[in-house]
């Protein structure tokens, strides 16, 4: 008996693993079903074995579960397109929000933590700005303007120059640079705080801007343009506003598109 169960149990093993190559060869949810339901028969049969006679089946339940997921993703795809598509619009704005949210309110941190080191000695300046730079944030920089605008202290990266007038918030975008700056002015005093958004690609050492660090984690790329300069053919395009793009909230600067 032991021997006919133990033949069973290699045998549905064997078909999961041939349902699971079926399925890399022709992506599918039968095969999916397949290679799942052999595997839980795998496993439900050699429950008794050693755990090296049902590792097999093991491998081949995680592997048919995985089909599965897949093969209902790839479902989805086909046959409710546009609903799939906007809630992966839906998603990749929310997480765009928070993720620019971030960069604003680093660059208003630096700015601020600038500012309170104006009267400070010169040497304790230029400390206080090397210890405002964030760790594992963004690319960044931060530097203290005293009041003909002259840079008195810095620390981090700046891609564009520090200027003590403008708004509050204001994204430099170029050919070659995105950049959103922060100001804070008292007392003859300027601080900014400069987050590097985006870089062309010609642009060296460019894996620290946002767009760069958002398309390592979700495998979408960004561009920034000025508001309401994007391009006619793009279509998924989103304005960034403060405090928010909605008109009910009353009025609202965009900084970018």
């Amino acid at each position: 008996m032991h021997a006919a169960v133990s033949a069973r149990h290699t045998y549905a093993a064997l078909v999961a693993g041939a349902a699971l190559g079926a399925w890399l060869l022709e992506p599918g949810l039968g095969f999916a079903l397949v290679a799942l339901a052999a595997a839980i028969a795998s496993v439900w049969l050699g429950r008794k074995s050693l755990f090296a006679a049902l590792l097999p089946g093991v491998l081949s339940l995680a592997g048919g579960i995985a089909a599965i997921h897949t093969a209902l993703s790839v479902r989805r795809v086909e046959t409710a397109w546009l609903a799939t598509r906007e809630a992966l619009v839906d998603e990749g704005r929310r997480r765009l929000d928070r993720t620019l949210g971030d960069a604003v309110s680093l660059a208003r941190n630096l700015a601020q933590r600038a500012l309170a080191a104006g009267p400070a000695p010169p040497a304790a300046q230029f400390s206080a700005l090397e210890a405002a730079l964030r760790p594992g944030a963004p690319e960044h920089g931060v530097a203290l303007l005293d009041a003909t605008g002259r840079p008195v202290a810095w620390a981090g990266r700046h891609r564009v120059v520090p200027a003590p007038g403008g708004d509050d918030l204001v994204a430099s975008i170029s050919g070659f640079y995105a950049v959103q700056s922060a100001r804070r002015q008292e007392e003859g005093w300027t601080g900014v705080g400069q987050v590097l958004l985006a870089a062309d690609s010609a642009v060296p050492d460019l894996e620290g801007s946002v767009a760069a660090r958002f398309a390592r984690r979700t495998s979408t790329g960004l561009e920034f343009f000025p508001p309401g300069g994007a391009r006619a053919e793009i279509e998924d395009v989103f304005d960034y506003c403060l405090p928010e793009c909605r008109p009910a909230i009353g009025a609202a600067d965009t900084l970018f598109s």
